[in-house]
């Protein structure tokens, strides 16, 4: 039988800044911040030695064929919230087990959850695709209040409660939001993934994509009881 695990105490000088805690079996942390996000992935972006000149040509890895940079050497924008922890990241499988604890706008109001590596690294796969991208940051709105690491049900429900909002309920446009939203989202993630395999070893990273992707689907199937 598998031993409960530890109490966590939660003290804010512990995570003192938005963005997601790992706490792993050894008691190692990692910390996905989002404030540390934009100067680590220039640097990484920039530094051969972390990405070399022929991965930065090669053609899976240029902004994709519907991106408004597509041909451009540029980095793509939905990369920034992954480079910057692919490295610590793909130290780890995707069923590794972990407790992620995450800090959203209100400095006392912490959410735990013990989980696995593809369900907590899925907070970096949201916020590459619903703030990042720039073919679907356009949806960004929909994803205000969320809170990455619940159950996936819970999730999903949370996003159509913000899209029916947002569109005050009116059944037509919603399931067009929707089905533009499972294109577009397909779209990214399916290039993101190609990027992905080149720089990851293990499928931590790979496999949150793949979870986020599902949520797509999710919102669609949701969408089929509206009146």
């Amino acid at each position: 039988m598998t031993p409960p695990p530890e109490a966590l105490v939660l003290d804010n000088a512990h995570f003192p800044d938005e963005g997601l805690y790992l706490i792993f079996p050894d008691s190692k942390r990692l910390a996905l911040i989002k404030k540390t996000i934009e100067a680590i992935a220039d640097d990484y972006w920039t530094n051969p030695d972390k990405i070399s000149p022929a991965l930065k040509a090669a053609i899976e890895f240029q902004p994709c064929a519907h991106c408004p940079q597509h041909g451009k050497d540029v980095l793509c924008k939905a990369l920034r919230p992954l480079l910057p922890y692919v490295q610590a990241v793909d130290q780890y499988v995707s069923y590794d087990k972990i407790t992620a604890v995450y800090r959203g706008e209100d400095p006392d109001l912490f959410y735990v959850s013990h989980t696995t590596m593809q369900n907590a690294v899925k907070y970096l796969a949201i916020l590459s695709l619903g703030h990042y991208c720039e073919m679907s940051e356009r949806y960004s709105p929909y994803f205000k209040g969320v809170i990455p690491i619940i159950e996936q049900r819970e999730l999903v429900s949370k996003i159509y409660s913000n899209i029916f909002v947002l569109n005050n309920g009116d059944a037509r446009i919603i399931s067009r939001v929707i089905a533009d939203f499972k294109r577009e989202m397909l779209e990214s993630t399916r290039c993101l993934i190609k990027r992905l395999k080149f720089i990851c070893k293990n499928d931590a990273f790979i496999n949150a994509f793949v979870n986020a992707n599902l949520l797509a689907d999710m919102l669609e199937f949701e969408s089929r009881d509206i009146p």
